[in-house]
């Protein structure tokens, strides 16, 4: 990428760093129509705690001076994403257009490092290669909840069987089966769904 960049006629130069791209607030003051370098400092020192040390640092940079000698210079510069930060706090009338650019910028910078896409396949692997043992799980799981079904199917049989040799009729006990039938229900579904939770969560 060409180390001059242009947004709306006005030149800025691209600095590298760590394989990214920074602006200098000088340059970033001209783009987002500022007429002093100033204001951009500004609006950093009021939100300092929102930019990470990657976003914005100062660095020593050497420029001509009079009679054509170099002089050294402190300068602030801002990665693309500091410079969208930026953009997001000023208040003139292109900073939203600026913000559109930048995010431009951002996006062939980002295609050209592959800085995004490899996590994300990274990611998508690791959860099919579970399938096999989340499939695995949940097999086990419905075996239990078939067998303590029959088991809670054999228990109201018994009980029915044992009011039965009691002589007790049917339609006396009923109620009671069918309040029998309801717990062992209700604690089975809860205890099956907290385990099958538990075993979910612990393999993500």
């Amino acid at each position: 990428m060409s180390n001059q960049l242009t947004f709306q006629n006005v030149a800025l130069t691209a600095i590298q760093r760590n394989n990214q791209i920074y602006i200098s607030a000088k340059d970033l003051a001209s783009a987002l129509q500022y007429k002093c370098v100033q204001s951009i400092a500004n609006i950093y020192n009021s939100n300092s705690d929102e930019f990470t040390t990657e976003m914005s640092f100062v660095i020593d940079s050497v420029t001509n001076g009079i009679n054509g000698s170099e002089r050294k210079i402190r300068q602030r510069i801002f990665s693309l994403r500091g410079c969208h930060l930026i953009a997001m706090f000023a208040r003139t009338a292109v900073a939203k257009e600026f913000r559109k650019w930048v995010l431009d910028i951002l996006d062939k910078e980002i295609a050209q490092n592959n800085g995004t896409i490899v996590p994300l396949v990274e990611n998508k692997t690791r959860q099919i290669s579970q399938l096999p043992e989340i499939e695995k799980n949940l097999s086990q799981l419905l075996a239990y909840a078939r067998k303590s079904r029959d088991i809670m199917w054999e228990f109201e049989r018994v009980i029915k069987t044992f009011l039965d040799i009691l002589g007790i009729q049917a339609g006396d006990s009923s109620r009671l089966i069918n309040k029998i039938k309801l717990l062992n229900e209700t604690d089975f579904i809860m205890e099956d769904a907290d385990a099958l939770v538990y075993k979910l969560r612990c393999l993500m």
